[in-house]
């Protein structure tokens, strides 16, 4: 049966970074040699049409120990849109970002409005449903008592305002879910200022592996990438993976 293939394939996987794991010290090459299989184990669950963040996530590991950020950055990514509130993805997607050679930044404004609203980016979408719905609530509810003479107008204000704020970071993460993002994950791609190999790069160094971006356009085998600094470039579409 397809799930018993499934498991025995996912026990490989399992089998093989843990001896990744326990050979990394005492013998780096050979541990590289198992991580690659249960990446490729991994990948094979995942091509099956089996898709769930710990699959991601553990695929996102093996590729990390390999020294790959750009295929360890997409299968955290991934593992995310199954489990966006899952701090230990958050945690090892950030580590792997501070691997990136571009060391790409966040402009300033963006970077204090995720401190500000860090809510948003953690709550995952279900709750923030569900908190407007128990707020809608109570805001009709302390409206209905005002009418019968009952002095508590701080329980139809402060649940309007939140209210407010979760209907925008909702409206905000429907419109982000509409955006098509990716990652480089050949070893370096160059941006360019046109879609073709005949013009100019747009940057004295390549795009490395793990570098994110937003898609503006596509062309024929390019695509115009928005890379988190606020620049756009040009590359070949064969070096990136786009995140499902």
């Amino acid at each position: 049966p397809a799930s018993t293939n499934s498991a025995e394939l996912l026990q490989k996987a399992e089998a093989f970074f843990k001896e990744g794991n326990d050979l990394l010290e005492s013998n780096p090459s050979l541990a590289n040699e198992k991580y690659l299989l249960a990446a490729q184990y991994y990948n094979s669950l995942i091509e099956s049409g089996i898709k769930n963040a710990k699959l991601f996530y553990n695929t996102g590991n093996a590729y990390f120990r390999l020294g790959d950020p750009g295929m360890a950055i997409l299968n955290y990514r991934q593992a995310l849109l199954y489990a966006p509130g899952d701090e230990q993805i958050r945690f090892n997607l950030e580590y792997a970002r501070s691997q990136q050679k571009n060391g790409f930044t966040e402009n300033t404004r963006r970077e204090i409005l995720q401190v500000l609203l860090f809510w948003h980016y953690v709550l995952p979408v279900t709750w923030k449903i569900a908190l407007i719905i128990v707020l809608n609530i109570c805001f009709w509810t302390a409206l209905i008592a005002r009418r019968f003479g009952k002095s508590i107008g701080y329980l139809i204000v402060i649940p309007a305002l939140i209210g407010i704020l979760l209907a925008g970071s909702f409206v905000v993460d429907w419109q982000n879910s509409k955006s098509i993002h990716g990652v480089v994950t050949a070893d370096s791609s160059i941006g360019r200022m046109g879609d073709s190999r005949s013009y100019q790069s747009s940057f004295e160094t390549p795009l490395y592996q793990g570098a994110e971006f937003i898609i503006q356009e596509r062309r024929v085998g390019w695509i115009l990438a928005l890379l988190p600094n606020g620049d756009s470039t040009w590359i070949e579409e064969q070096d990136c993976s786009i995140i499902d």
